[in-house]
């Protein structure tokens, strides 16, 4: 920079030339500055052709302006050809004398770009490349944990049957286990399904647990304004079977409230229960909640919000939002 400046103007001093020299590496790094946020607009596609026209352009008319606002301030006393000649000639020198330096700079940056496309592109396939492995383990999951249909339809027939005349709860309560044993088959695989259907299989889990304990308080607003919305099958079953091993939930005092909101592109599930502190901490494989957040990663991706929280109150809330479009 200062061979430039002393072959643009060889009259100034030392000094002037070294401060005009900072100068023009600030003016590189205020034109980087500009250049990527322009860059980043641009489809990705096109950021490597037109990096460095842009950055040329850039540095140009910074230079320009450098010239035309600053050129005053570093000319000491001019000489009489210096005042008559015009200051757009002076830039036009510059960035005649500049071109080789700001090519090799437009190149690094260039370079720097492609890397960080090269390195992007690499993380997301990985990305895509993990939750394909991941689905594919879960599928195979789910094939594992498939039994005959035929043989377990049987027996829980010839459990109800046996147990019909003498104990007819416990057959209804093995009828509605057997439905939701059918549900668990008729899902294995599937990646969502309609939240109706959810709805229908979660009504028999909660008719279960009433029956077990019939203190049980659940306030549930909002189910009858669902039908066609996705969902991934089974998570508000998981999500409440964590509440009843987890929370209390017998007695007035300790309703377990669930809302479910549905709008033309988003679904909302919210389920709030205190917190059973006094019998300490339960074991727990922690598998549950896991497996929802990954199947919705997988089925759902960036299209969902799953969160977990304690409030003041020694409530525990869990929030399902999916995004339907």
């Amino acid at each position: 920079m200062v061979n430039l400046n002393n072959e643009v103007s060889p009259e100034h001093s030392t000094f002037s030339m070294i401060y005009i020299s900072v100068a023009l590496v600030s003016l590189v790094n205020v034109g980087l500055a500009i250049h990527y946020p322009i860059q980043m607009v641009i489809p990705e596609k096109w950021q490597e052709v037109t990096s460095v026209p842009i950055l040329i352009i850039v540095f140009a008319v910074l230079i320009h302006i450098a010239v035309f606002v600053c050129y005053p301030l570093f000319s000491g006393n001019p000489s009489d050809a210096e005042i008559t000649r015009p200051r757009y000639a002076y830039a036009l020198v510059t960035i005649n004398k500049a071109t080789f330096v700001l090519m090799i700079v437009a190149w690094i940056a260039l370079h720097v770009l492609h890397r960080y496309n090269v390195r992007k592109a690499r993380e997301a396939e990985e990305i895509r490349h993990q939750k394909e492995l991941e689905s594919k383990r879960m599928e195979y999951q789910f094939l594992s944990s498939q039994v005959n249909p035929h043989f377990l339809n049987n027996m829980i027939n010839q459990l109800i049957q046996e147990c019909e005349e003498q104990l007819p709860e416990t057959a209804h309560r093995i009828g509605i286990l057997g439905e939701l044993t059918r549900f668990y088959l008729e899902i294995a695989g599937q990646p969502s399904i309609t939240i109706s259907r959810e709805i229908e299989a979660l009504e028999n889990y909660l008719s279960l647990q009433i029956s077990r304990f019939p203190d049980c308080q659940i306030d549930f607003i909002g189910k009858e304004h669902v039908g066609g919305e996705r969902i991934i099958p089974g998570a508000l079953i998981i999500i409440l079977e964590n509440v009843f091993k987890h929370g209390l939930f017998r007695g007035p005092a300790n309703p377990i409230k669930v809302r479910l909101e549905s709008s033309y592109n988003s679904l909302l599930f919210t389920c709030c229960n205190r917190i059973d502190k006094l019998s300490g901490p339960k074991e727990s494989t922690g598998i549950g909640l896991a497996n929802i957040r990954k199947r919705l990663d997988i089925q759902f991706p960036e299209k969902y919000r799953f969160e977990t929280s304690e409030t003041t109150d020694g409530s525990f809330c869990v929030i399902l939002e999916i995004q339907q479009v």
